[in-house]
This record gives structure tokens, C-alpha cells and sequence, in this order.
């Protein structure tokens, strides 16, 4: 597959902070611990490809039949104009009554080659000004989500949950976050200066730039 990070190093430093613990990510001052799992690569089983693609193109036909309100998430179009099963973009819009009210969200999302007994990453570009997405660091934009986790990850999870759960966390923040230790405490503390700053954010990421295509098979 082709990996939307700038090089492989980059990809498996991703791939390895969302799994080997139960708890979320924590950014320490230790570049060794920096996110708080185990950085061993962990899988569930020792799938194939073939297995993976077939498992991507179900998913796409899924997405289909039961779409996620709040989500459009597809995959990328590569050169050849193929969609690339492994590299999906995605942007979850109309959150209204939620502090990211206008916004346009945007993220990727990668799946390993031995999908689906490895479970996919989410990263949002810019990162989301939210207690469960790291902020900065080689990590930046990472969420951590329950279900991604591999100690609790299931070979049923199908796309559908995954978004439905990342549309509930992002619409639900709360102190319990620990991915960023900072802005948990600034909910928990000052939950209006959080909630000023997301505005904020959402206002700058209000609308796509005019020069901006967004490169997916069915994007819309």
C-alpha cells in the first residue's frame, strides 16, 4: 500500500503507538515513552494482503449501504486512478450543538497490511483541538480510540463503528482524555477558555480552501 506519511519510518512509529496497551496514549518528556504504549508491533494473527483487500473492498460496499451521518470517508485515488483500499481520506462536517459546530474536520485513515486482524489508525490534518488528539511531536494528530486499541480490537469491527465511535468521541470531549494532558486539564479547569478554543479552531477550519481537492474515490 502507499502510506500518506511522508516516509515508512514515520508510518511504523504511527502503527506502533496505537497498539500494546489498554490505556490511551500519554505524551511524556521521554522520546523512548512517548506515547505511552509498547512500541513492539503487535498483530492478532499473521494475515495476507489478499485477505486485507477483500476485507477494504466489503468495507467500501459497506460505507455504502450504511453510510455515517456527520462522515464522508473513502479511499484515495492513486496515479492510476485506483482507489487505494490501505489510505482513506475523510471529513466529518455539520457537528452542530457540539464545540466544533461548523467545522470541517478533516482525517486519513491507514490500515495495515494484515487487516483485519490489526486495527487501522486515525490521524486528523490539522490536528483537532481536542483532549484524546496529540498536538505536536511525531504524533501529531493521532486519536486514540477505544476500539482501535488492539488489546480490544475485534476482526468484526467494520469501518461504519470505527467512524460512528470517532464522530462520538470528537462531538463528546471531556477531562477523561490523555492523550493531552494540557488541554484534559484546561476542560476540567477552564472549560470556557476550551471551549473559546474551539471555536477558534473551528472558524479557521470553517471552510475548504477554494484551492483544495480533496483526492478520493467518492468524495463529495
Amino acid at each position: 500500500s502507499v502510506f500518506f506519511f511522508n516516509d515508512t519510518a514515520t508510518t511504523e512509529i504511527y502503527t506502533r503507538s496505537i497498539v500494546g496497551s489498554v490505556r490511551c496514549v500519554q505524551e511524556t518528556v521521554s522520546t523512548q515513552s512517548t506515547w505511552g504504549y509498547n512500541h513492539q508491533m503487535v498483530s492478532k494473527s499473521t494475515g495476507d494482503k489478499e485477505t486485507a483487500i477483500k476485507r477494504l473492498s466489503k468495507e467500501v460496499d459497506e460505507m455504502d449501504e450504511h453510510p455515517v451521518k456527520f462522515v464522508n470517508c473513502y479511499p484515495i485515488s492513486t496515479k492510476e486512478k485506483k482507489a487505494d483500499l490501505f489510505n482513506w481520506t475523510g471529513k466529518i462536517t455539520k457537528l452542530s450543538g457540539t464545540p466544533y459546530d461548523g467545522a470541517v474536520i478533516k482525517f486519513k485513515m491507514h490500515f495495515p497490511d494484515d487487516y483485519p486482524f490489526s486495527p487501522p489508525i486515525i490521524v486528523f490534518e490539522p490536528p483537532l483541538y481536542h483532549p484524546m488528539v496529540a498536538q505536536r511531536g511525531d504524533h501529531e494528530g493521532l486519536i486514540c480510540l477505544d476500539v482501535l486499541v488492539v488489546s480490544k480490537w475485534e476482526t468484526s469491527v467494520m469501518v461504519p463503528k470505527i467512524l460512528s465511535d470517532l464522530v462520538n468521541v470528537v462531538s463528546h470531549p471531556d477531562e477523561k482524555g490523555e492523550v493531552c494532558p494540557e488541554i484534559s486539564k484546561e476542560f476540567k479547569d477552564n472549560k470556557a477558555a476550551f471551549l473559546a478554543k474551539c471555536v477558534e479552531w473551528s472558524k479557521k477550519n470553517q471552510q475548504e480552501k477554494t484551492n483544495e481537492v480533496i483526492n478520493s474515490t467518492k468524495f463529495t
